[in-house]
């Protein structure tokens, strides 16, 4: 007989990934616990999905926060823009030809997927023996655990069942058709997380609630709007939708804006020979700027030192753009307008597609009680107040209640643990025959 003890909710995103597990012995209530703790990095309930790899490009050398770039020496140590992988995620999608090349890889994508699995596997696993050797448990992986890796909603079987082959070779399951890996979407994963959770804050959780998830990530935003059946199910109201318009696309817009005071061919080179130097200063925006902007204050702007994010890209540019950003300072004044269009082009596609969800309820004649919004890019407070902006007066919907959860990113993992946990009563309940095939 099947004997899950330990079930595991993986949220393995684009941009950081992270997970929440529970034992189911360890109390009548199950307690679900979100990981803070990752290698040589600060308490988070995430790391970043990346990978920096040897110059051979098959042994990975560090992995999640500890592999991002750090700030760049003076001297300008070679940092090979190969040897860092990230955003190899959203290659396993539907992506267009032109965002390929835009993200082209030096590594398979699958080879990539594969190798991250297989580093957060290894400290997934390193996690449940502590806990289970400090409770006395005795947890063999393989055989006690049922692991729940959520995905976009527009994820079809293809998509899974790659994900499924990189996770048994990653050692995560012992065989490919092993029923001890379960998926579920990541919206689907926040509304049980929601259910279970924000709607009794918002006295919302009785029968016939209709509310929906904006989950919006790196990559990409998936929504979902479900309805409140009775205490332990969800109805769907409308088809699931997911579009390429997550919080690194902003990132995009930024390196785009330096390309158009710098020109392309900097930002080529820079990208080709160094790019630890490009990432570093994609993080120093993100922090800054990215972090930080709500659209309140007209006079936010940020000045950005490129002799201190970027040394080399000095030996790039050409004469003329030399002799402009010498008399610059080499700084990069980013103000309130220019930021503002960083951030609008995407958030005006999430706004459309929340537009369309609402119309398709109303066409159905459904009323949506609740907007909730999860994910690492819902704490970006510009996007809350343009959501709420539109939304909060809506004139069908109206009175409908915008709100982020508590540690919204980390939604998606705790809602898979939940969902787990319940799919492991079924699965404890099948006899090893049944337990043949692939889910």
């Amino acid at each position: 007989m099947p004997d899950i003890r330990v079930i595991v909710g993986l949220d393995f995103g684009t941009t950081y990934s992270g997970y929440t597990y529970c034992h189911r012995e360890a109390t009548e209530d199950i307690m679900y616990t979100t990981n803070v703790t990752w290698p040589n990095a600060g308490d988070s309930y995430k790391t970043n999905t990346v990978l920096r790899y040897d110059d051979s490009l098959r042994n990975v050398e560090s992995w999640g926060q500890s592999a991002l770039s750090k700030p760049p020496d003076r001297r300008v140590a070679v940092n090979k823009r190969e040897n860092v992988l990230e955003l190899f995620k959203l290659h396993l999608g539907n992506l267009s030809d032109e965002l390929k090349e835009k993200y082209r890889l030096s590594v398979d994508y699958k080879v990539a997927i594969t190798d991250y699995l297989r580093e957060i596997g290894k400290h997934i696993k390193d996690t449940i023996k502590d806990v289970s050797d400090e409770a006395r448990w005795e947890i063999d992986f393989m055989e006690n655990v049922l692991l729940v890796l959520t995905v976009p909603a527009e994820y079809t079987q293809k998509e899974k069942a790659i994900m499924r082959e990189c996770a048994y070779r990653a050692g995560l399951i012992d065989d490919l058709d092993s029923k001890k890996l379960e998926f579920t979407t990541e919206p689907e994963a926040a509304a049980i997380y929601c259910k279970d959770n924000v709607l009794k804050e918002h006295d919302l959780a009785t029968s016939g609630t209709i509310f929906m998830i904006v989950d919006c990530g790196g990559g990409t935003v998936d929504l979902t709007t479900r309805k409140l059946l009775n205490e332990k199910q969800l109805g769907e109201i409308t088809e699931r939708a997911g579009d390429y318009c997550g919080s690194s696309f902003i990132d995009d817009a930024f390196l785009d804006h330096l390309r158009t005071i710098l020109d392309n061919r900097p930002m080529d080179l820079l990208k080709e020979n160094y790019y630890g130097q490009m990432q570093f200063m994609v993080q120093t925006f993100c922090q800054n700027v990215k972090f930080e902007f709500t659209g309140e204050d007209l006079n936010f702007s940020y000045e950005m030192d490129l002799n201190e994010v970027s040394p080399v890209i000095s030996q790039y540019v050409s004469d003329e753009v030399r002799k402009r950003m010498e008399e610059a300072e080499w700084l990069i004044k980013l103000d309130y307008e220019t930021i503002k269009s960083m951030f609008d082009p995407v958030v005006e596609r999430i706004l459309r597609m929340i537009r369309v969800q609402l119309e398709n309820c109303k066409e159905k004649g459904s009323k949506c009680s609740a907007m909730l919004l999860v994910g690492g890019f819902s704490q970006s407070e510009y996007l809350q107040k343009r959501i709420r902006d539109e939304f909060s007066d809506h004139e069908y919907h109206r009175g409908i209640n915008i709100s982020v959860p508590i540690n919204p990113v980390a939604a998606v993992s705790r809602g898979a643990a939940i969902y787990g946990a319940s799919f492991a009563n079924s699965v404890n309940d099948m006899d090893d025959d049944e337990m043949d095939g692939s889910i």
